[in-house]
């Protein structure tokens, strides 16, 4: 399976790669909305984990493309315990 980590955290990004990967996937980390939007035009990913408050461009506005183009089969949404 390959993933595609949408995180401008980087310490998050690398430790749910690690995750991911110590578990047999593939996974991409991209850390800016707009090279996310680039990645996932381009890219067939079977699962994405996408932060909402990203720079360049919010979670929020890629989940509604990737929904327009039919990338988008299902979506859950939490939020962590802090405010940024």
């Amino acid at each position: 399976m390959r993933v595609a980590i949408i995180e401008d955290n980087e310490s998050v990004a690398k430790g749910i790669a690690y995750r991911m990967q110590d578990r047999g996937h593939a996974a991409d980390i991209i850390s800016d909305g707009r090279d996310a939007e680039l990645f996932l035009r381009g890219d067939d990913n079977d699962v994405v984990i996408l932060d909402i408050n990203l720079p360049g461009c919010d979670g929020i506005t890629l989940l509604k493309a990737m929904r327009a183009r039919g990338r988008a089969a299902g979506a859950a949404a939490d939020r962590a315990g802090r405010n940024r």
